[in-house]
C-alpha cells in the first residue's frame, strides 16, 4: 500500500461517484417514463453522459489496487461469514427460520383436503331393544304390492308419460289452481324406477319462453328478455334442486322444449272451485232442482222457476252462499234477467192450476234457464 493513499480521501471520491451515478440512472428512468415504450438503446445512448464518472471509477480503481486488495485481504480474513450468492428471489423462504414465515390468512389460504375415513350415523338406544320385545307388525290389511304394480301410488297418476331418445322419462299434466293459474305439473322417472319432487312450470312463463325458442336475447323488449332470462333460471334451479341423480340429469332448456312439443297430448285437471267452472256449475244446479224439486220442473218449457226456499236449498246442496250463488247465474247468463227484474227474480205468469189457482196469476221467482231446450229451438231456427 502506498505511502500517498488517503482513505478519507478516496472514500469521498466513491461517495461522490456513486452519487453521480444514481442521479444519472433517476434522470434516465424519467425519460423512460415520459417517452412511453421509449427503446432501450436510448437508454444505452444516455449512459454516454456518465463518460466521466466511469473513467474516474476506472482511474480511482486503477490508482487505487491497494487499497483494493488491503479490502479483499480483510473478506477473506473474515470466518465463518456466508454469503447469499446467485440464490433466486423465491428461494429465500427456504432460508428463513419456520417460526419466521408468514402467516397466511382468509381466502389465501389453501389447504387440500382428503377424506381417510367414514363415520357411520349413530342409532339411538331403542336400538338396543330385544328383538322379542318390540313392536308387533301386522300383515297389510291390502296386497300393497299389486297396488303399487298398477302405479296406483306413484306421483304421476293422471298424468302422461314422455320417453325421449336420451332415455329420460318424464311425466306432466296441465293443473288449473285457484291462487297459482294454470301449471304444467311434472316429475322425472329414473332408472330404478323411483320418481322425482313434484316440480312445476308457469304456462304463461313456458309459452313467452318457446315465443323466443327459449333464447332470451332473441327478443327485441328489454323487459321481457329479462322475464324469459329469469324464468330459464328459476326453472332450471328447482330441477336441479329436486333431482336425486346428477348423472340422470338433462338440460332445462331441453325439458322445457320437449313440454312444448307435447303440449296439446298434456291431461288438463281443474281444481278450480265450483263457482268458477260455468259448466260443472250448472250440472250440479240442473241435478239438484231434478232431484229435490219435482214440482217445478216441468211448470215451464224456457226455464225453472225456483222461490226463496229454493234457492235456499239450492245453495245449501251446493255448500254455497245464496248471494254468491245468485252472482254467478247471473254472470253465466243462466238466469231469466229482463229491465223489469227486481235483483235476480222476474215476475213471470203462471197457468191455472187446481182450485186455489183456477186462473192465470203472476209471482216473483228466481228463473234458471232450461239451456238445453233453448239450444235446440235455436238449432231449429238456424237449421230452417
Amino acid at each position: 500500500m502506498g505511502e500517498d493513499f488517503n482513505i478519507e480521501k478516496y472514500a469521498q471520491e466513491v461517495n461522490a461517484m456513486m452519487d453521480n451515478a444514481i442521479k444519472n440512472f433517476e434522470k434516465e428512468a424519467n425519460t423512460m417514463e415520459n417517452n412511453n415504450n421509449t427503446e432501450v438503446t436510448a437508454m444505452t445512448d444516455n449512459t454516454n453522459n456518465n463518460t466521466e464518472a466511469e473513467a474516474m471509477t476506472d482511474s480511482t480503481n486503477n490508482n487505487n489496487v491497494e487499497a483494493t486488495d488491503m479490502m479483499n485481504e480483510t473478506n477473506n480474513n473474515m470466518d465463518g461469514v456466508g454469503t447469499l450468492g446467485e440464490v433466486p428471489f423465491d428461494d429465500l423462504a427456504e432460508i428463513i427460520p419456520q417460526n419466521e414465515q408468514a402467516v397466511v390468512e382468509g381466502n389465501n389460504a389453501q389447504t387440500k383436503i382428503e377424506v381417510v375415513g367414514i363415520i357411520e350415523p349413530s342409532e339411538d338406544a331403542m336400538s338396543e331393544i330385544p328383538q322379542d320385545e318390540r313392536e308387533g307388525i301386522e300383515e297389510p290389511p291390502v296386497e300393497l304390492a299389486d297396488i303399487t304394480e298398477c302405479g296406483l301410488f306413484t306421483p304421476t297418476f293422471g298424468m302422461k308419460g314422455f320417453i325421449t331418445d336420451t332415455g329420460h322419462i318424464f311425466w306432466g299434466k296441465l293443473l288449473t289452481e285457484p291462487k297459482t293459474g294454470c301449471n304444467l305439473i311434472y316429475h322425472q322417472q329414473y332408472k330404478d324406477g323411483t320418481f322425482s319432487p313434484q316440480m312445476r312450470i308457469n304456462k304463461a312463463d313456458l309459452m313467452l319462453a318457446a315465443g323466443c325458442r327459449f333464447v332470451p336475447e332473441n327478443m327485441t323488449n328489454r323487459a321481457l328478455r329479462a322475464d324469459v332470462e329469469k324464468f330459464i333460471i328459476e326453472t332450471t334451479k328447482d330441477y336441479y334442486n329436486k333431482l336425486l341423480y346428477l348423472n340422470e340429469g338433462l338440460d332445462m332448456v331441453s325439458i322445457l322444449k320437449l313440454f312444448t312439443s307435447e303440449f296439446a297430448k298434456l291431461p288438463f285437471e281443474n281444481k278450480l272451485p265450483l263457482l268458477e267452472q260455468p259448466k260443472k256449475l250448472y250440472s250440479k244446479v240442473i241435478q239438484i232442482i231434478k232431484d229435490r224439486h219435482l214440482d217445478i220442473v216441468d211448470e215451464h218449457e224456457a226455464y225453472y222457476t225456483l222461490d226463496k226456499n229454493h234457492i235456499d236449498t239450492l245453495a245449501e246442496d251446493l255448500n254455497i252462499k245464496k248471494n254468491e250463488l245468485l252472482k254467478k247465474l247471473k254472470e253465466y247468463r243462466f238466469l231469466y234477467l229482463t229491465d223489469s227484474s227486481e235483483g235476480y227474480q222476474t215476475c213471470i205468469r203462471f197457468k191455472p192450476y187446481g182450485e186455489f189457482f183456477p186462473k192465470t196469476y203472476t209471482q216473483w221467482c228466481y228463473c234458471i234457464l232450461k239451456l238445453d231446450y233453448l239450444a235446440k229451438k235455436r238449432l231449429q231456427r238456424t237449421n230452417k
